[in-house]
């Protein structure tokens, strides 16, 4: 290692260490915008649950160091299993704490309706799964038990991960990409080679990363190739298995991104079949 690259990365490790000090109190203020976001999301995907797309979820208000209420401009009803199982996925999806009590308030008498606790260092308390709640005005208490962890440790680290990889990639053996084995899930669809377990589409030299949705759709679709796939098949198993309810219009708008990222080879087409589904067709 040459000992201008040592130099590089004393001062780039110096200068990140410092915009993490200089930068800390905008970065918790950005962190309780960002809570809150996802904390309202987790209150649209219960209205959509309870099929209510036209009530609005309130501001979300802090009321303790790590508590939270989201509270509902309109009453509606919730399943107890589906409530836990939306507030875990979205909590778990952006890497929130992993311990944490829930508990559905009445919104005028303020007593407990439903609570739960999830826990990784005791057993998880999920009391009363299973029941339909009356429809009611409802307030949802998020506790997050702990305070959150600092990421600034980040700052420092990244670079010198930055530096290691460079430093490997330029100095390993450099193989061409003939003398790289086969990908073992690779479906060849035209020109595009399609890795389902990577999300990923390429085609010659380029590569195209395709979202959780998208990769899922073109999955079911290449099962069925030159097949129709009834619409409400794929919303069951793009959405709907993962416990969230939406329109038609949301399928269409999924096929036309993927539509866009196929359009490289003019052989592959999806197909709308006189709104009873999609097909892929490959020539």
């Amino acid at each position: 290692m040459e000992k201008k690259q040592y130099i590089l990365l004393t001062l780039v490790t110096v200068l990140c260490g410092f915009s993490a000090w200089t930068f800390s109190g905008k970065n918790d203020n950005f962190s309780e915008k960002h809570t809150e976001i996802i904390l309202r999301d987790i209150g649209h995907q219960l209205l959509l649950h309870a099929h209510d797309s036209t009530s609005r979820v309130l501001p979300v208000k802090k009321t303790g160091e790590n508590s939270y209420e989201i509270s509902f401009q309109s009453s509606f009803t919730f399943v107890t299993d589906s409530m836990v199982a939306i507030i875990d996925k979205h909590l778990k999806k952006n890497n929130f704490q992993k311990d944490y009590m829930v508990n559905v308030l009445n919104c005028q008498s303020r007593t407990v309706i439903f609570g739960y606790e999830i826990s990784t260092k005791t057993n998880s308390v999920q009391p009363c799964l299973g029941r339909t709640q009356e429809k009611a005005c409802y307030i949802i208490q998020i506790d997050f038990l702990g305070a959150h962890e600092s990421n600034y440790f980040w700052f420092l680290t990244f670079p010198l991960f930055l530096f290691i990889f460079y430093f490997i990639r330029n100095n390993s053996t450099k193989k061409t990409i003939l003398d790289s084995p086969p990908e073992q899930d690779a479906i060849q669809l035209g020109k595009f080679t399609f890795l389902p377990t990577k999300s990923q589409l390429k085609i010659k030299s380029e590569q195209i990363e395709l979202s959780k949705h998208e990769n899922k759709l073109l999955f079911l679709l290449n099962e069925q190739r030159n097949q129709v796939v009834e619409r409400e098949h794929l919303i069951q198993e793009i959405w709907e298995k993962d416990g969230v309810i939406v329109t038609s219009r949301s399928l269409d708008v999924l096929v036309s991104k993927l539509r866009k990222k196929l359009s490289e080879d003019t052989t592959i087409q999806i197909m709308n079949s006189h709104s009873k589904g999609y097909k892929l067709v490959c020539e």
